[in-house]
């Protein structure tokens, strides 16, 4: 059909009966225009030949097949019948394809309005902190939280939540050398986009879903049992020794989590039930537990005991780096001595525990983790004679003072 013109310029009719064929002149050019009114669009031809040929058509359908053919096109209609073809063996209508693809189409709409990802870390973010109990976060993983979500804005902060693809994801992760690094970033991603889904009902797929990182398996690092001496005696001597030492304690022989050290206080301690209690709020699990009191942590700790307040004293971190380092372990890359990790108490407590209880359910009970964990981690072959000398080092003990003294 011609565009529209302003210069246009009816004149006889050529066909009087349904439909009519009459001339027109658009632009100073002469069309037949077929009219099939109201059941079809005029057709604008050309040639008078071929609006006849076509006026006849349409009558003849309309004799045929009925109104009702008419207004149902045949290439409509040819269409209606592969597509219920289709939809046949499901058992499904062409109006229910239909529902179901309206459907689609306003949840691509929505999809398309959706805000950046940049906006969607605020909420998620806010969402944490706004937390209560059980699901209340402590502030060290807040804090985690936090540097994840600047990471990732820095990345993608005005790409919209729903145009980030596994692609580039895995682009991203390809960038990080540290594959247990990798790993936790997936991790954290995949729980940003599992909120957007399911607390702020975003139609959107989960693009971390598939992506698989391999950490090779390695088991935790320990220190020797003369370390160990050497290090208590070390802190006992030290004039931090007040500060440092219950933190010291609690993670060599009762297993607790460097931020769960950081956070305890001593009136969570049960001297009468010979139990120590991690509460959920400063647990990484945001599970209660209850250690119990091995006599060489009990004869430790009676040392500095307290009735309440917290175990550790005044600009504990500080104090903590200068014992670590008079030890022998080094702070900054660039120094002298042995790397410090982080969680190296707890991982001694642990292996210990294993050598000479034999118990791997209890000691999970004991760290708050899954058996599975401790199975994975806690395999190495350490002599039992090296278990039992580890819980005999006492403030009194021989054994500490001859390895101290080494």
């Amino acid at each position: 059909m011609p565009k529209k013109q302003q210069n246009r310029k009816r004149r006889a009719i050529i066909r009087c009966d349904w439909p009519r064929i009459r001339e027109t002149t658009i632009d100073g050019a002469l069309f037949f225009v077929v009219d099939p009114r109201p059941y079809k669009r005029r057709e604008y031809f050309k040639e008078k030949a071929l609006a006849k040929t076509r006026a006849d058509q349409v009558a003849t359908e309309r004799v045929k097949k009925g109104v009702e053919a008419v207004e149902f096109p045949t290439a409509l209609r040819m269409m209606a019948i592969e597509a219920n073809a289709l939809l046949e063996p499901f058992e499904k209508t062409i109006l229910d394809a239909a529902r179901h693809y309206k459907a689609f189409l306003e949840q691509e709409q929505r999809r398309l309005a959706l805000p950046t990802i940049g906006e969607c870390l605020e909420k998620w973010i806010k969402g944490k902190e706004t937390q209560t109990r059980p699901k209340k976060l402590r502030k060290a993983t807040l804090d985690e939280l936090r540097v994840r979500a600047r990471l990732f804005a820095a990345v993608w902060k005005e790409k919209r939540v729903s145009d980030l693809t596994r692609k580039d994801i895995e682009v991203f992760l390809d960038r990080v050398e540290d594959s247990q690094y990798a790993k936790n970033l997936k991790t954290k991603l995949g729980q940003f986009y599992n909120y957007c889904i399911k607390v702020l009902e975003y139609p959107i797929q989960n693009p971390t879903a598939g992506i698989i990182i391999s950490v090779q398996e390695t088991e935790v690092k320990v220190l020797e049992v003369a370390e160990c001496s050497h290090l208590l005696g070390v802190a006992l001597e030290s004039e931090h020794a007040e500060c440092v030492m219950p933190h010291l304690i609690l993670g060599l022989f009762a297993g607790l989590r460097p931020g769960e050290c950081d956070l305890y206080r001593w009136e969570w301690i049960n001297w009468a039930a010979n139990q120590i209690k991690v509460p959920w709020e400063i647990s990484k699990v945001l599970d209660t537990r209850y250690v119990p009191i091995d006599p060489t942590c009990r004869e430790w700790l009676e040392k500095y005991r307290k009735e309440s307040g917290p175990i550790i004293g005044k600009n504990f971190r500080r104090k903590w780096q200068e014992v670590r380092a008079e030890a022998g372990y080094r702070l900054l890359q660039n120094d002298k001595g042995e790397d410090w990790v982080s969680d190296i108490l707890r991982h001694c407590y642990g292996s210990y525990w294993l050598v000479v209880h034999k118990n791997r359910a209890e000691l999970a009970e004991n760290m708050g983790n899954s058996p599975n964990t401790i199975r994975k981690h806690y395999r190495r072959a350490i002599p039992e004679k090296e278990g039992q000398l580890y819980w005999e080092l006492r403030p009194t003990a021989p054994t500490f003072t001859r390895f101290f003294s080494v």
